[in-house]
């Protein structure tokens, strides 16, 4: 295994790799027109989210990943969760509020429910990227 100095990323070394990474996932995932993704070091509970078609990466997930994988394959496979939710689910708004009610009216609670479906979505987004797209996820 690799010592802490060994996968310890700088924000400009983490910054230089995603430049470099982010045209193949582009080009993996057939070129979704999205811009280059961000990081964020504010406090976030989740490790990846998406405004306004930004993907928006947390840099303290990230170095904590990074303790036992290398950079390059928590970004890939960041990336690749990112851009399957954009390209391929939750579809559209339709659906996504569908799936939603649904899992309101079997669960009884607005924020399980919310849970729920955003879980749900995290697999289809995921399962898609690794059946499709060659992706790093089942590493992360």
């Amino acid at each position: 295994m690799a010592t802490t100095k060994e996968h310890k990323q700088s924000s400009e070394q983490l910054e230089e790799l995603l430049q470099r990474i982010w045209p193949e996932v582009r080009r993996r995932h057939l070129y979704p027109e999205i811009p280059l993704p961000r990081f964020d070091d504010s406090p976030s509970p989740v490790a990846m989210e998406i405004r306004n078609k930004q993907i928006i990466l947390n840099l303290d997930y990230i170095r904590a990943m990074t303790r036992s994988l290398p950079a390059e394959t928590v970004l890939e496979a960041l990336l690749d969760h990112g851009v399957s939710h954009y390209t391929c689910c939750p579809w559209d708004l339709s659906t996504h509020l569908r799936l939603y009610a649904r899992a309101k009216e079997i669960l009884g609670d607005r924020d399980l429910a919310r849970k729920a479906t955003d879980l749900f979505m995290d697999v289809v987004a995921d399962t898609h990227a690794v059946k499709e797209r060659q992706s790093s996820l089942p590493e992360l």
